[in-house]
């Protein structure tokens, strides 16, 4: 979808995308403003409106688009598109210990890392994570396994066991 999305925004076109949604489940079909391609280590993504009621943009990643269908509708840039972009990728700080064996899931996850100390099993580490900070963090401790635990914030310490739950709910695996 990349292509398409390119042209979109070039040319100021809103496009119809099918989505499958990373945070939470099921697919869905939108209309966006293709404000920006961004390419992160996850992947191209796309930050785009029209701005919810709050303000804020929304971000996609591209492999999670099935479908893009270019529309004849055209769009504007909202004042201030150059703040909100920027606001779209604030990251959070947040300390992490992971097994060495595990450290592939906060690169996969995390815009930066940082490798604050280390030994034979684990490395404490720094990183810079973007919204959905909670299913982010949960995400990686789901993927980096039982040896991994977050340090700081405190309120994120469960994030992995919320997520868990969450998940064996939704799957109906729970008794």
């Amino acid at each position: 979808p990349l292509r398409p999305l390119q042209e979109a925004q070039r040319h100021r076109r809103a496009v119809r995308i099918v989505y499958s949604r990373t945070w939470q489940h099921g697919v869905s079909t939108r209309v966006i403003h293709p404000y920006r391609l961004v390419q992160t280590r996850r992947g191209w993504e796309v930050d785009a409106g029209p701005p919810d009621s709050a303000g804020r943009l929304r971000t996609y990643l591209l492999s999670g688009i099935r479908d893009v269908e270019s529309l004849d509708q055209t769009f504007e840039p909202p004042e201030g598109l150059a703040a909100m972009l920027d606001a779209q990728r604030v990251t959070t700080a947040v300390r992490m210990v992971l097994p060495h064996g595990s450290r592939w899931a906060a690169d996969m996850y995390a815009e930066t890392v940082v490798v604050l100390s280390a030994d034979e099993d684990d490395a404490e580490v720094e990183l810079a994570l973007l919204p959905p900070l909670a299913d982010r963090v949960g995400m990686l401790l789901l993927a980096a396994g039982s040896g991994a635990f977050v340090t700081d914030p405190p309120e994120l310490a469960s994030a992995g066991a919320v997520l868990a739950e969450e998940l064996l709910v939704h799957h109906g695996t729970q008794s």
